[in-house]
């Protein structure tokens, strides 16, 4: 007995482990795209075992929808070569291009401004061949040392690319090109309604402006300006409040929704302001702001945020402000940055206001500290600065549990519990406000 007693194989203790979630990042970043090599190895492949294919069809008739839902949505192209080898494809395949949403023009191989087979893109892929063609995007694209941009190639490539009638979004990421150049791409789609600007810096425009003659966008609606840091290069059109606007500023007349990092290049930073103290948004109805987090960038860049007091958005509805990540003087930073804003908004119109509030410890935002943002929105319902203002939520992002964080909240804005306008929302269960347009 002792004996077996003894060989019995011990029993393992279980351990559980628990999850831990990801932290929430505001910022909405690229999907990644897939790279033409690796599309081109896949066709390959497909088109060379179709016994396969034909009985993996058999068992699961969704499988080629979804290749062609999610394969080939979206084409990367990056050099030459690979524009040569994406052609030769095309030619053995030309049923693949009906699967095609999205093409994207990269520079990290090339990195000499605009390629020169964009040129001949519309010639060789006319729309009629892309009939699902939503999207037109440009990544890192940069000017090569003591290479400057070849104006008179700009000037007869991106007039070519108006033939895209299809064509709604445009995503410029992560690029230095000049101010010009960046109108000049805006402005290459006429039915372009979305545009998404993601760490991208301008400099000087041309002084003597050879693509003034080009398109601006007309029927933009939807504009993300989001970037890391002040830029290095500095923008001449920019440089004074009193210089004169830009021709892109004067376009952006029809945005219905606008988010705009506040910590975002000085370009954009200063754009922003002028547009916002020209009252050139008169149809807004949506305004998003993602802080940076410090209050010293903040303090910086006061000159866009103080152009909300003289701005004219007689449609905005609802305004969106959150901070990117909780910082070191979050409690003084929240407790001067969003009650400045506040005190700048007296939209008659204005029914929403959502505030996002990133919590790495409960201490992190102190009860005291936005005692002001509390009385300044109270006060603004009382005395009908903010006559139509129906709901002010908050959504918290955060690893703790959602009881811990709404208790939170509630002893933080006392007044505005009372008023009935407070409402608490979780951060995993709010879709991002880049998301959709409703999501605001």
């Amino acid at each position: 007995m002792a004996s077996g007693r003894a060989n019995r194989p011990k029993k393992k203790s279980k351990t559980t482990r628990v999850p831990v979630p990801k932290p929430h990042d505001p910022l909405p970043k690229p999907r990644p795209s897939l790279p033409f090599d690796v599309v081109y190895q896949v066709s390959q492949y497909l088109d060379t075992h179709r016994r396969t294919l034909r009985a993996i069809s058999l068992t699961c008739r969704v499988w080629r929808d979804a290749v062609r839902s999610h394969l080939f949505r979206r084409i990367t192209l990056s050099d030459t070569d690979s524009f040569e080898r994406f052609r030769a494809l095309v030619d053995a395949q030309p049923h693949m291009l009906r699967w095609i949403y999205e093409v994207y023009v990269s520079g990290r191989k090339e990195a000499y401004g605009i390629p020169e087979w964009l040129g001949r893109f519309s010639d060789i892929f006319p729309p009629e061949k892309i009939p699902k063609l939503r999207g037109f995007g440009f990544v890192e694209l940069q000017e090569a040392y003591g290479a400057p941009w070849d104006y008179v190639a700009l000037a007869e490539t991106l007039p070519k690319l108006s033939v895209y009638t299809t064509v709604t979004s445009l995503a410029v990421l992560d690029c230095m090109l000049p101010y010009d150049v960046f109108q000049a791409i805006s402005g290459a789609f006429p039915e372009l309604t979305d545009q998404h600007v993601h760490g991208t810096r301008c400099s000087a425009p041309h002084p003597q402006r050879p693509l003034q003659n080009l398109n601006l966008p007309v029927k933009l609606s939807t504009l993300k300006l989001h970037g890391y840091g002040p830029s290095l290069i500095q923008s001449s059109h920019c440089g004074l409040r009193r210089s004169p606007v830009s021709d892109y500023t004067e376009a952006l007349g029809s945005l219905r929704v606008l988010h705009y990092n506040v910590d975002v290049d000085e370009w954009l930073m200063n754009g922003i302001g002028k547009i916002l103290a020209l009252g050139t948004l008169h149809k807004l109805r949506h305004l998003g702001l993602l802080f940076p987090t410090s209050s010293r960038c903040f303090s910086q860049n006061i000159d866009a945020a103080r152009a909300l007091r003289l701005c004219d958005l007689p449609r905005l509805r609802t305004i969106y402000m959150g901070c990117l990540v909780p910082c070191i003087d979050a409690n003084a930073y929240f407790n001067g940055a969003i009650p400045y804003l506040l005190r700048e908004l007296q939209h008659e119109h204005l029914r929403t206001i959502v505030v996002a509030l990133a919590f790495t410890y409960m201490g992190d935002f102190m009860d005291a500290e936005f005692s002001s943002v509390d009385s300044h929105l109270a006060t603004g319902i009382l005395l009908d600065k903010l006559p139509a203002l129906k709901e002010v939520r908050f959504v918290y992002h955060g690893n703790l549990s959602p009881a811990k964080y709404t208790a939170k909240i509630k002893r933080m804005f006392p007044r505005l519990k009372r008023a009935g306008v407070l409402t608490i929302a979780s951060g995993s269960e709010q879709p991002p406000p880049d998301s959709q347009e409703r999501c605001l």
